[in-house]
């Protein structure tokens, strides 16, 4: 896996930046805007940036991105950085893709040169002829068939008249897109260009193109980096974390036999408590949310949100589009968080079509003995983040299971569970919006079940971490409310139940305080008796 990996101790131009901020030497500002010149024009840096160090890496657009954007709200004081950090390269010779779309910019010799090769005798490279069908592709499923705007035009820069251009570097990414010159409308729409690394050897992870590891890799990049070009026609300087999920995602629907992008899933599976907003390497294993959204609802809803993000933020995209859907971005999250467990040796042909060849999800803590109360979360979610919980080894065990979970009310928690009775036999269940923070669901028959696994989620999109603790009880007799007590209340709740239409206690078998087999204004009278009368306590269905 490629994952901002250093090849030497020695610091590269991006560490050396980090270090002179951290230390003073290098305001933060500067900092951002040196960082995205590394990238395009690292020969300008200050001498005492430059490193001939690499970092492989996926995508650098974010730190073109980032630089632009602090240049363009600080004109007065950082404009002069603008053409520095711009800067297109020179290239000896480019060649028009089919379609006319694009204007492919390359070198034959010298460090930026790519692979030759000419194995039909054309006079086309073979690398150029796959790049050519990945951008012409890229284009028709995005514009053509999901309906998304064209790159802004650039009029006539690299040449040509609304030609995208596509320029072939050896530089220490996949490739990179850098946002240029303000659109026509009134939100962030700028025009672009694209780098793509030249050669895609060494250092890069093998993926599954039947053509090879190089061309797979130059396939699901040209995918990458113009599905960017295709973000900035909507906002230029959106959130980092949802333009490289989508753009992730989207090689997927263009090269969905390549995975490339499987490369990064363990960095999602292996920290699902981290959230949906962060950045690093892991904005690209979170290409399953956006994979998700296309799974669960319909192929025009990533589109959809990017079209709301000429106006809004991700996260108010997100939820907009979400409810028009039919539901909420804390719900939509808490069945995403249950699809992922899902994976590996448990997929099935309802969740993720690619499952089974997924990474399953860092179980937290297992647990196998009843009682088992005063756990606390000890990898505490993000906002957009979960925990998964097994309590397994129910053997012996018998009668209606009970799990609480408190967490921070500042928070909107969710909680997903799975039941597994064996067999590939499995019941989902969700509580959405839990109020307080706090919720307790119940399990009944608990010695057909084999394990279950709780899937508490941070629905809220704010925040840094949130802590819970979790119970795991047996459900008493007649506690029809839930509330871990008999009292008069459940015999109202009974009354409600018969008489008024009430709810119906969950699960049913609790009301049944005689053990007679059947739910009847007996229990009610039962419970009433037990409190006022003296009589007995409701019997025992729970425990060893």
């Amino acid at each position: 896996m490629i994952g901002a990996t250093a090849v030497s101790a020695a610091q590269n131009s991006l560490q050396k930046i980090d270090a002179a901020v951290a230390n003073g030497a290098l305001s933060a500002e500067l900092g951002v805007i040196f960082k995205g010149i590394s990238v395009t024009n690292p020969a300008s840096l200050p001498a005492e940036y430059k490193s001939n160090e690499l970092m492989f890496d996926k995508c650098a657009t974010d730190l073109v991105t980032a630089a632009l954007a602090l240049i363009e709200e600080n004109k007065e004081t950082y404009g002069a950085y603008r053409e520095t950090l711009l800067a297109r390269p020179i290239k000896a010779f480019y060649i028009d893709s089919p379609s006319g779309h694009f204007r492919l910019h390359f070198d034959t010799v010298g460090v930026h040169a790519i692979p030759t090769a000419d194995a039909d005798s054309n006079g086309v490279p073979d690398f150029l002829e796959v790049a050519m069908m990945a951008a012409d592709s890229s284009w028709s499923h995005y514009i053509n068939s999901l309906g998304y705007y064209e790159p802004v035009s650039d009029l006539t820069l690299g040449g040509g008249v609304d030609i995208y251009d596509l320029y072939f570097e050896t530089i220490p990414y996949y490739g990179l897109t850098t946002p240029e010159t303000a659109g026509p409308a009134d939100w962030n729409d700028y025009s672009s260009y694209i780098k793509i690394h030249s050669r895609f050897t060494p250092g890069f992870p093998p993926n599954d193109d039947p053509d090879g590891d190089v061309y797979g890799a130059l396939k699901v990049t040209i995918a990458h980096e113009f599905h960017h070009a295709i973000q900035f026609a909507y906002d230029a300087f959106e959130e980092s974390y949802f333009m490289e999920e989508t753009a992730t995602s989207m090689e997927e629907v263009v090269f969905p036999v390549v995975n490339d992008n499987h490369n990064y899933l363990l960095y999602y599976y292996d920290e699902p408590e981290v959230g949906l907003q962060q950045g690093g390497v892991h904005r690209y294993a979170s290409f399953i949310w956006p994979l998700y959204l296309r799974e669960k609802y319909d192929d025009d809803l990533v589109r959809s949100m990017w079209s709301s993000c000429r106006y809004n933020n991700a996260i108010s995209a997100w939820s907009t589009n979400l409810v028009q859907r039919g539901t909420t971005l804390d719900k939509a999250f808490s069945d995403f968080t249950m699809w992922n467990y899902f994976t590996g040796d448990r997929a099935d042909t309802t969740h993720f079509p690619e499952a089974a060849v997924f990474p399953q999800p860092v179980i937290m803590s297992y647990h196998q003995e009843l009682p088992d109360s005063g756990n606390t979360s000890s990898l505490p979610p993000e906002p957009l983040g979960s925990n998964y919980i097994v309590f397994e080894n129910f053997a012996g065990y018998h009668g209606i299971l009970s799990f609480e979970m408190v967490g921070l009310s500042a928070a909107t928690w969710a909680l997903s569970y799975v039941i597994d009775y064996g067999n590939g036999n499995y019941e989902e269940r969700t509580a959405y919006s839990v109020p307080n923070g706090k919720v307790r669901v119940s399990i009944d028959s608990v010695e057909n079940v084999l394990r279950v696994i709780y899937i508490p989620a941070v629905g809220s999109h704010f925040g840094t971490e949130f802590n819970y603790v979790y119970h795991l009880s047996f459900r008493k007799q007649g506690d029809l409310d839930n509330d871990d007590q008999v009292a008069i209340g459940d015999a109202v709740y009974a009354i409600n139940y018969i008489f008024g239409g009430g709810p119906a206690p969950q699960p049913l078998r609790v009301m049944d305080c005689d053990c007679s087999g059947t739910n009847t204004i007996a229990d009610a009278v039962y419970i009433i008796n037990y409190i006022f009368g003296g009589g007995p306590p409701p019997c025992v269905i729970s425990g060893l």
